[in-house]
């Protein structure tokens, strides 16, 4: 049986955020030389210092801050905006608009009072390209050494008021672009919004934990090719895992496919997740599934030997 992480695309983790630059990728993004840069930060002094309350006011205060800088430069304009956190745990945001003329002096001037909330700051792209524009926002924000660059205020904000449900930041949107930004797809009607759930929503800091200790289990075929497989709950993070079957490696009772993925025996993979009694595998799709005589050649190939395939 083979254990692998399940890494799924989110922006709470440095893993999870490569997933999410790679489907940003497979979108499109436009070549964005000589589009204009503007940095928005919130200043501290003015809300006394409460890191939520300038999150706050800056994200309430972005969809008029766009409509008065297209008033401002008196035309419609593709944009993109990605959300960071300095390590001092106050927000930014990252703007790219797609304004290709210079902006004189006065207009530079009046985005800063359009803005209002801080130091605004407005540079020409010279790269079009997103993995410039990422590195660039990214060297900005912090990490805890765990891959996660969130402050604590965010992720163990919830909040409850009267009967009201109470509010986390659960689905808080980091990455924000407007319509026909992307090239790689049509224009569609934003999707609904999603149904309102009974289950009470979660800290940001639990729904991570959770992610670091999920994982994919895969049953093996005859031949080696995977058959079934299911997502479960490990009883430690991933990392503690990774270093377990380390050491059952060098004990010859695990292998290592890749850096990410172990071969076990199957009561060694149970005693890993949570409650090993409901595991249920379901079968892989016939899309993933390898042909027997392909994984046959491919091991007569390694050792050397001529396929007859």
């Amino acid at each position: 049986m083979i254990i692998m992480r399940a890494q799924t695309p989110d922006w709470f983790t440095a893993e999870g955020a490569g997933l999410k630059l790679a489907q940003i990728r497979r979108r499109g993004i436009p070549w964005m030389t000589n589009w204009r840069f503007t940095t928005l930060t919130v200043d501290p002094e003015r809300f006394g210092y409460d890191e939520r309350a300038c999150y706050e006011a800056g994200k309430a205060h972005m969809r008029r801050f766009l409509a008065a800088l297209r008033d401002l430069v008196g035309h419609d304009f593709r944009w993109c905006w990605k959300m960071e956190f300095h390590r001092s745990g106050f927000v930014h945001w990252h703007l790219c608009w797609d304004h290709r003329s210079k902006l004189p002096p006065w207009q530079l001037e009046e985005i800063g009072h359009l803005w209002g909330l801080g130091r605004v700051e407005t540079k020409r792209i010279r790269s079009g390209t997103l993995d410039y524009l990422w590195k660039y926002i990214a060297k900005e924000s912090f990490s805890d050494g765990r891959g996660l660059g969130l402050p604590g205020w965010f992720l163990d904000h919830r909040h409850q008021s009267g009967s009201d449900r109470p509010q986390t930041y659960d689905r808080v949107r980091f990455w924000q672009t407007s319509r026909g930004f992307y090239t790689g797809e049509p224009d569609r009607n934003p999707p609904p919004p999603p149904p309102r759930s009974s289950i009470l929503p979660r800290r940001v800091r639990d729904l991570v934990e959770e992610k670091r200790r999920k994982a994919r289990v895969v049953a093996l075929g005859l031949w080696g090719q995977p058959v079934k497989s299911a997502t479960v709950v490990l009883k430690r993070p991933w990392r503690e895992v990774s270093g377990l079957m380390g050491r059952l490696i060098l004990r010859g009772r695990a292998a290592a496919r890749t850096i990410s993925q172990y071969v076990a025996q199957d009561r060694v993979i149970e005693n890993l997740i949570t409650r090993p009694c409901l595991l249920k595998l379901s079968p892989v799709r016939k899309a993933n599934l390898i042909p027997p005589h392909r994984l046959i050649a491919h091991q007569m190939r390694l050792m050397g030997l001529a396929t007859p395939f």
